[in-house]
């Protein structure tokens, strides 16, 4: 197996919501959780400590061995982040993280309850509290909003009040992501050495996203499938700098970006681009949030 800046391993395509916009409906599996035997083996393929991203169609948390997962790449020197919708909490989880200087994303897509609850089924309150507590453990951790149809003011209302919270923020994009057709959420980022995805059912796509995608092997063939990736020249599918498909935000320079290796910063000109930043803070005000 080939050294990649990313290892994304999908532990369980189960889960507790079902958001708008989710593409599990195009899953193959449905209801699977990865066997500890698996992850294990698909562990020791990797050549060298690297990210390994516990990021699943499913909700990580409803893996019953998820502690053991993060103990696992621990130990191996892996920096493990996983991500969540942040409605299940596990103290075991949080201490297992905390160990191994792992990192946690949290999705919520809305600053509205209303809007959490539209586009998630869930209660923002719920999510809030799981991120105080993992901040509170200390760890290193990270919110998200899929752009789904928000005004760009409570964009920036999340932005605002979030940033003083966590560690970093994540707008992601809507795209249409060719040739299959399916849309997405960021630009394709397993070429070049930088993703490699393991799906809950040890098979290996072309695409970590993109549920029609080929599939090009499995976790018992990983050098088939790194060549099946080889033939596809999806270079025009490519822009990690002026259309990244996550835009960080945060400090004047929030370090670098583990997709495309750059130096990420953050621009005050977004937020004049409509509303400037006092009236942001008049209207976070406004609404008791500041």
């Amino acid at each position: 197996m080939r050294e990649y800046r990313n290892v994304i391993i999908e532990i369980t395509d189960r889960c507790n919501l079902a958001c708008k916009g989710c593409y599990r409906e195009h899953r193959e599996t449905h209801g699977q959780d990865m066997s500890f035997n698996m992850f294990g083996d698909i562990l020791r393929e990797i050549p060298s400590p690297t990210n390994v991203i516990l990021f699943s169609d499913g909700e990580p948390l409803l893996h019953p061995h998820l502690p053991a997962f993060i103990e696992a790449a621990g130990e191996r020197g892996h920096r493990v982040t996983i991500g969540t919708n942040g409605t299940q909490y596990d103290q075991a989880v949080t201490d297992m993280l905390f160990k191994y200087k792992g990192k946690v994303c949290v999705s919520i897509d809305g600053y509205y309850p209303k809007t959490v609850k539209y586009l998630r089924g869930a209660d923002l309150m719920t999510i809030e509290e799981s991120v105080i507590n993992y901040t509170s453990a200390g760890l290193n951790v990270g919110v998200s909003m899929l752009r789904n149809g928000q005004d760009f003011l409570e964009e920036q209302f999340f932005i605002t009040s979030w940033t003083a919270a966590v560690n970093y923020v994540v707008i992601r994009k809507m795209l249409k992501m060719e040739p299959w057709g399916v849309e997405r959420t960021s630009d394709c980022r397993q070429i070049g050495g930088e993703f490699i995805t393991f799906r809950v059912n040890g098979t290996i796509p072309l695409c970590e996203r993109n549920m029609r995608a080929p599939i090009q092997g499995t976790y018992k063939s990983i050098e088939t499938a790194e060549a099946g990736m080889d033939e596809h020249d999806m270079s025009g599918l490519l822009n990690f700098c002026d259309s990244c498909g996550q835009r960080y935000t945060g400090e004047k320079e929030v370090g670098t970006c583990e997709i495309s290796g750059h130096v990420l910063h953050y621009t005050e000109d977004y937020f004049n681009k409509i509303y400037s930043e006092v009236e942001v803070d008049k209207a976070l005000k406004s609404e008791g949030r500041r």
